[in-house]
């Protein structure tokens, strides 16, 4: 939702303004009408949707022109402060143009824009004051109706989920049971709650079937007409009264096994009202509902029944069916039909829309590859699947809708760090500041919520279970980006656009992937662009013109560009997101100083191919935005800085990864206290290590840290006496460190460790005997490459521990088999190791298959 993000995107510029001191300049004489624009704003904010879309469309350009306004007077302070400091020399003439592209806009008429501004907000927050008359058609009656909601439909690909479901409602339990179906939304719930419901030994042995749907506009009293209407209770519709539909429906309950399907559910509120009005007789009833919202489902508290999509062979055995009935069609037709199923990703809702088309058109081979061609097209056009997927949309709260809609600017099918992505959408200003949380845990939960509802697909999950990495399903990402474009909210250019549309001119997010560079004409891609996105292999930025895009706020270049870095970058002093790739030959490159002028930024990463080692420049220790700095190898200077460049703490920086050498100084602690991730690699002889190794034990002094990664050459030797951790560590990595096996309590002793991977020379030695009362919360350990030959451990040595790998351990002669009775061990993962460890696995697999416990997997990979 553009209005959303340009609200939430202007509020958090203001708050820099009024309560963080940024840009104190521009406050002075001017605090009553940025307090006043903040005022409204948030009230606007934290509104109810607009009905109105036009409404939706003003607020949204009224909120970016009073940014744009902003953020070009901030430009103009920031060129004439650099262009008044001696201290910044050489920088200030990478601004030489920046007030020109500021258009001149003098401080009456700065002043004078703002106040248009907020008189415009102010109609527009009385006007959303003024009641609206128009009645929802989810509250019509007409919706809560039915013995069964539409003719028998054959079920394909969910012959699993119905046994399973038969299995609970014919259970020889007495107690009203309940069967959660939670899914996303066309994914077939409806479908299979209606196989159950019409299934003949179901109709045979239940008194009562009762079907009602719900969706989203919820009235407690149409539901409990719609209950008595399924059961053939009511034929005067002027009778009313909560209390009285509540005790008709339970007096004929009473007594009856009945079967009760809630179907699109959206509240919780549905299923606490219903409990008033069904009796549990001990006789076999239940009670079915589907919902798209797993929340709902979970806290029924019965089993949960998740729909899973269907795979390539149902998705073409269901459009088979609906295109050619129970006959087999033209076997001509086979793999081009395959292919088209799969473009419909596995939801059967979209798989029946594009069998209604193929339905009507001939059977010939060239019919069906136009239809091919056009899959996602067909799909946004058809009638039911958008209006499917939008009701999931419009029930978002606001403030997930931007993080939605910003998922679907990512390329087909691609597979995004979780890690990344929460970046993102703090630098976009997505992500709303409460007191007391970082915003990372704010929008992690964004995320947890999205994947509820049944929106995010979870691809990978770390070893503590937290998400590593998710994507949108097709279906859904086409949905949301024609719903974005249509809404200005971001434009994507994908190899097919040729030629700048115009709509891009006034763009605010551009998401550019296989683009040619030869066809595509994008150097005048507008001057209000705040986000580039750009997936492309590319050798240079010549394909945007970079001078144009002073107010860009994110850059993420994924593809790869030579060293050195544009200039025209430094001059985006709006700048709090900014990734690059990087290519050439070189042993060192030295980051321009020029990088502390982005004085917003807050994301910086450098990847890089074949460059070594990037040097920082001092001046990083001036950034004080920063929260996330990760190079690929990196070395910093020393703490504090020296030529008179002044140091402030790093208070908001979170992520430091990965420094080469890494000098933990008294100096350096203090500048940067909240660090919570932190990757060192060593390297070099052990001569020109000893500063480096020094330094270590200051790292117990970073009491936020949570995760460690410590990589050391393994020349060293014995250099961890007396060395001690962050006592608040849940994950640590160690490398190359030639620890002895009684120096393990160090770790051990750790309260907080939930993962500990363990890589080659960590801990040198023949035999490893754990200690009782240590690792007590470990979950996850990985034994990398070690050359441990005995392990003497005890299921009461890890109480918690869940998952095991073991890699390329080419001595060990075994796990112990009382691994195998920690209560809570779910896998043991063997990669490239000794036959002893192999036979051991499975040894351990085989006894806890003798107890009864299906839980444990074992999978030996080669």
């Amino acid at each position: 939702m553009a209005y959303c993000a340009a609200i939430a995107s202007l509020v958090e510029l203001l708050e820099d303004i009024l309560h963080l001191g940024r840009y104190p300049n521009i406050l002075l004489g001017r605090d009553q009408i940025m307090t006043s624009l903040h005022q409204k704003f948030t009230l606007l904010r934290d509104c109810s949707q607009p009905k109105d879309e036009h409404i939706e469309r003003r607020i949204r350009d009224a909120a970016y022109r009073a940014q744009d306004v902003i953020e070009f007077e901030i430009s103009k302070q920031i060129e004439s402060e650099l262009g008044n400091s001696t201290h910044h020399g050489g920088i200030v003439k990478i601004f030489h143009k920046l007030i020109s592209y500021c258009q001149n806009v003098e401080e009456e008429e700065f002043e004078e824009e703002l106040l248009k501004v907020a008189q415009e907000v102010e109609a527009m927050v009385e006007e959303l004051k003024k009641p609206h008359d128009e009645k929802s058609e989810d509250l019509q009656p007409s919706r809560y109706r039915s013995s069964s909601p539409a003719p028998k439909n054959t079920l394909v690909g969910f012959d699993e989920e119905l046994m399973k479901i038969k299995d609970r409602i014919f259970g020889g339990l007495s107690q009203l049971q309940v069967i959660p179906i939670v899914g996303m939304g066309g994914i077939g719930k409806t479908a299979l709650a209606k196989a159950v419901f019409d299934d003949p030994n179901i109709v045979e042995d239940f008194d009562i079937r009762v079907w009602v749907t719900i969706s989203q506009g919820y009235d407690r009293e149409q539901v409990l007409r719609g209950i008595s209407q399924s059961m053939g209770l009511m034929n005067d519709v002027d009778i009313v009264g909560e209390h009285y539909l509540e005790e008709r429906i339970y007096r004929h309950l009473v007594g009856r096994r009945y079967l009760v399907v809630l179907d699109d559910i959206w509240s919780i509120k549905v299923w606490e009202d219903l409990l008033r009005v069904v009796p549990n007789d001990l006789n076999g009833s239940r009670i079915v509902l589907t919902t798209r919202l797993s929340d709902i489902a979970s806290t029924v508290g019965f089993p949960t029944l998740h729909m899973p999509f269907l795979n390539e062979e149902q998705s073409w055995d269901l459009l088979k069916l609906k295109v050619f009935g129970q006959e087999l069609g033209p076997p001509e037709l086979e793999d081009i039909g395959k292919f088209i199923s799969s473009k419909c990703g596995g939801l059967p809702l979209a798989i029946v829309v594009i069998a209604g088309v193929l339905s009507t058109i001939s059977e010939a081979p060239k019919a069906w590859e136009m239809v091919a061609a056009d899959v996602d097209s067909i799909l946004s056009n058809d009638e039911c699947l958008p209006k499917v997927l939008s009701l999931s949309y419009n029930a978002l709260p606001y403030y997930l809708k931007p993080c939605l809609l910003y998922m679907a600017s990512l390329p087909e099918n691609y597979e995004i760090k979780v890690s990344k992505l929460i970046r993102l959408w703090i630098d976009e200003g997505f992500v709303r500041r409460f007191s007391g949380r970082t915003l990372e845990l704010t929008a992690k939960e964004y995320l947890e919520d999205l994947v509820r509802r049944n929106l995010v697909l979870v691809t990978k999950n770390r070893a503590t279970r937290e998400f590593k990495g998710c994507r949108l399903r097709n279906i859904l990402r086409n949905f949301c980006q024609e719903r974005a474009v249509f809404e200005g909210f971001f434009h994507v250019m994908p190899m097919r656009d040729y030629h700048l549309p115009r709509v891009v001119e006034n763009a605010r997010r551009i998401s550019l992937y296989q683009i040619r560079p030869s066809e595509s004409h994008l150097h005048d891609i507008g001057k209000l662009v705040r986000t580039v996105l750009w997936f492309d292999e590319i050798s240079d930025f010549d394909t945007i013109k970079l001078d144009s895009l002073k107010l860009l706020r994110v850059m993420d270049v994924e593809g790869t560009t030579a060293w050195p870095i544009p200039d025209e970058i430094f001059h985006m002093f709006h700048l709090k997101y900014l990734e690059l790739c990087l290519q050439g030959l070189r042993p060192q490159v030295n980051l321009p100083p020029a990088i502390s002028v982005l004085q917003n930024l807050q994301t910086l990463i450098i990847s890089s191919l074949s460059v070594g080692s990037i040097a920082l420049p001092p001046q990083i220790w001036c950034m004080t935005q920063l929260r996330h700095l990760i190079v690929s190898r990196m070395t910093l200077p020393p703490a504090p800085a020296t030529n008179g460049i002044p140091v402030r703490k790093l208070e908001h920086l979170q992520t430091l990864m990965t420094v080469e050498n890494f000098i933990c100084s008294d100096d350096t602690i203090e500048i940067i206290p909240n660090l919570r991730k932190l990757k060192i690699s060593c390297t070099g002889n052990e001569d020109s290590l000893a500063e480096v190794m020094y330094w270590l034990d200051n790292l117990f002094q970073l009491r936020q840290l949570v995760e460690l990664k410590l990589v050391l050459p393994c020349i060293v030797d014995s250099i961890f006496s007396g060395f001690a951790l962050p006592l608040n560590l849940t994950k640590l990595s160690l490398g190359g460190c030639k620890l002895s096996w009684q120096e393990m309590t160090m770790v051990g002793c750790l309260p907080n460790l939930r993962v500990l991977r363990l890589r080659e020379d960590s801990f040198v030695g023949e035999e490893w005997i754990p200690v009782e009362d240590e690792f007590l919360r470990l979950k996850f350990l990985s034994m990398e490459r070690l050359d441990l030959m005995h392990w003497r451990a005890e299921s009461f040595h890890f109480p918690m521990l869940e998952n095991l790998e073991i890699i390329k351990c080419f001595n060990l002669d075994e796990i112990p088999s009382e691994i195998g009775d920690i209560p809570t061990l779910l896998s043991i993962d063997i990669y490239e190791s000794s036959r002893g460890i192999e036979e051991s696995a499975w040894r351990i697999l085989e006894e806890q298959v003798s107890y009864g416990n299906d839980e444990v997997q074992v999978c030996v990979h080669s």
